[in-house]
C-alpha cells in the first residue's frame, strides 16, 4: 500500500495500473535506474504515458545503434520530459535516421534538469529542429556538464534549424 502511494504522489498513477512503463522501471528511493537500452525505452514509455517528471540516475553507457529501438527519443509535444536526468558521466551513443521534426535524445523538454551526461553519435534528419540532446525546449531548464559529439547531416531544404 505505502508503494502505491508513493507511486501515486511521485507520478499521479496509480501503481495497479495494467502493464504500465513506469512498474518495469527499477525505482529506488524514489529514482529510477537505467542501466540498459531496454530500460531506456521504457523510461521513455513511461514518460509517453504521462510520468513526465521522473527523476532517473544513467548507471551505465548505453548504445541505442544496435538496440531493438534505435531511434529513442524521451518526451513528445503532449508530454515533455520534466524531470531530472543525471548522467553520472556515462555515454549515450545513437545513430538516428529521421524524418520527424523536434528530434534529439529528448524530443520534448519543459522544465527538466539534464545533467553529467555525454552523447555521441550520428543523425541524419529529413526533418526541422535537430539537436544533440534536446529537439525543442520550453520553460525554465538547467543543461549542466552536459557533453554533445554527434554529426549531423540535414536532408530538409528551407528553413532548418539543426544543432549540437
Amino acid at each position: 500500500m505505502l508503494l502505491t502511494a508513493v507511486l501515486w504522489l511521485m507520478t499521479g498513477a496509480s501503481a495497479n495500473a495494467q502493464d504500465s512503463a513506469l512498474e518495469r522501471l527499477t525505482i529506488q528511493d524514489g529514482i529510477c535506474q537505467i542501466g540498459t537500452a531496454q530500460d531506456l525505452a521504457t523510461l521513455a514509455e513511461a514518460v509517453a504515458e504521462g510520468n513526465t517528471g521522473l527523476e532517473v540516475q544513467l548507471m551505465a553507457d548505453i548504445d541505442l545503434r544496435e538496440s531493438e529501438t534505435p531511434n529513442l527519443m524521451i518526451g513528445a509535444q503532449a508530454t515533455p520530459y520534466a524531470g531530472k536526468f543525471d548522467g553520472q558521466g556515462h555515454t549515450v551513443s545513437y545513430s538516428y535516421d529521421l524524418r520527424d521534426n523536434y528530434g534529439g535524445l529528448f524530443s520534448f523538454v519543459s522544465g527538466a534538469t539534464i545533467c553529467n551526461l555525454r552523447v555521441e553519435g550520428d543523425v541524419v534528419t529529413r526533418g526541422i529542429h535537430f539537436g544533440a540532446l534536446i529537439g525543442y525546449g520550453d520553460g525554465e531548464m538547467l543543461v549542466e556538464n552536459v557533453v554533445t559529439d554527434v554529426t549531423i547531416v540535414g536532408e530538409h531544404s528551407g528553413v532548418t534549424g539543426n544543432g549540437g
